[in-house]
């Protein structure tokens, strides 16, 4: 309806750590290397990994399926999550 097209002007690329945390740091750090428009996490590991990874670049994290955002340390506050990271 917004007139996306994968592959034409919109891309997604998915990656999965399978539960392996160093391995969910060297993905999130790809993906800001990379440039990418918005990291979108599943889980607390991968969220911790992309935030930490794109805290000095900003790029966007959207996290999803974390019990605890704030007992993770990934936003203060869920009603008005601050910075890059929302979920």
């Amino acid at each position: 309806a917004l007139g996306y097209k994968k592959g034409k002007n919109f891309q997604y690329e998915y990656q999965s750590a399978q539960g392996n945390p160093a391995l969910a740091v060297q993905i999130a750090q790809k993906f800001v290397s990379e440039d990418a428009d918005v990291i979108v996490a599943i889980g607390t590991t991968a969220a911790q990994a992309a935030a930490t990874a794109a805290k000095e670049t900003k790029t966007p994290i959207v996290f999803s399926s974390v019990t605890d955002p704030v007992g993770a340390k990934l936003v203060s506050n869920l009603k008005a999550p601050e910075g890059h990271v929302t979920g």
